[in-house]
């Protein structure tokens, strides 16, 4: 004799109540690990090497870190962090090596610990590389291998007696003359081409490009007449990463090199003024130009 079905509301919550018939739980939201910036300044001495990882909200292990620790006393330029701190392992590991693009080719490095350092306007958590037998200083590559070979290339002294140089500059300072406002454009006026306020940094480009042009003149304690630019092969404007201006700020072009072997340069320079500096990779990323900051600091 068959039974007569029970009510549909009734046999779920007799499933709801069985042992080892209930649903799984919910698994927890997935929490991504930390994903470290691609690219880090150092700066080091005899003593130790210091990769400069700056703390941003969207880097959540360093965020808890700097959080976890901000009243650890430091020594110096950082606090240690404990070995066996559980959210280092979602990072490098101590004692692993981290390759470090340097003047001299690739370095490798080895970790030796962390550190929490103050800045004056953002903490950073530090990797201590051990000490090589020459002062490291370079850009570490936090993700990926760097391609084979490469170097941190010094940019050459500018030379506007060269006559295709002089009139790429040339026409370069005509265009920013004629599109300045008159307080600037009385400022240029006075800055022909000269190794002392004008630097060109050649590499491989893209199409349309062909040099990195930065113009600094220090006009007191504070204040620097500044721009950043890119320009083409007959000296046109290209992209302005900073218009000029007279402000704190001036950018130094520092290094040219291929970081990854994509066949296209990049070029380190500095925003630097009065109460601190950045250390930034400008990278092509196919379409446009994208500002990357390595390392630094500043009120």
């Amino acid at each position: 004799m068959l039974r007569p079905l029970l009510p549909l509301t009734i046999v779920l919550a007799m499933l709801a109540l069985a042992p080892g018939l209930q649903a799984a739980p919910k698994p927890a939201p997935h929490k991504p690990k930390f994903v470290p910036q691609v690219y880090a300044w150092v700066s080091g001495n005899k003593e130790r090497a210091l990769v400069d990882l700056l703390v941003r909200d969207e880097d959540p292990v360093l965020s808890q870190l700097a959080k976890k620790y901000q009243s650890l006393p430091s020594e110096g330029e950082y606090a240690p962090l404990p070995d066996d701190e559980p959210l280092l392992a979602q990072h490098h590991k101590v004692g692993s090596h981290l390759p470090v693009v340097t003047d001299r080719g690739i370095v490798s490095a080895k970790i030796t610990g962390y550190g929490l350092g103050p800045g004056a306007s953002e903490t950073h958590v530090y990797l201590v590389l051990e000490p090589g037998k020459r002062p490291l200083q370079g850009v570490a590559v936090l993700s990926g291998k760097p391609a084979a070979g490469a170097t941190l290339a010094k940019v050459a002294r500018l030379d506007p007696a060269n006559a295709e140089v002089g009139a790429r500059l040339a026409h370069c300072r005509a265009e920013l003359l004629a599109k300045a406002p008159k307080n600037i454009a009385k400022i240029l006026d006075k800055l022909p081409p000269a190794a002392k306020t004008w630097q060109m940094a050649q590499g491989r480009m893209p199409p349309d490009f062909k040099a990195l042009v930065s113009i600094a003149k220090k006009r007191n304690d504070t204040e620097w007449f500044a721009t950043l630019l890119f320009i083409d092969a007959a000296g046109n404007l290209k992209d302005l990463l900073a218009p000029p201006l007279v402000s704190i700020n001036h950018y130094p072009i520092e290094r040219v090199v291929d970081m990854d072997g994509d066949g296209i340069d990049e070029f380190v320079y500095r925003s630097t003024y009065y109460e601190g500096e950045y250390f930034l990779l400008l990278k092509w990323d196919g379409k446009a130009w994208q500002v990357l900051t390595l390392g630094g600091d500043g009120a």
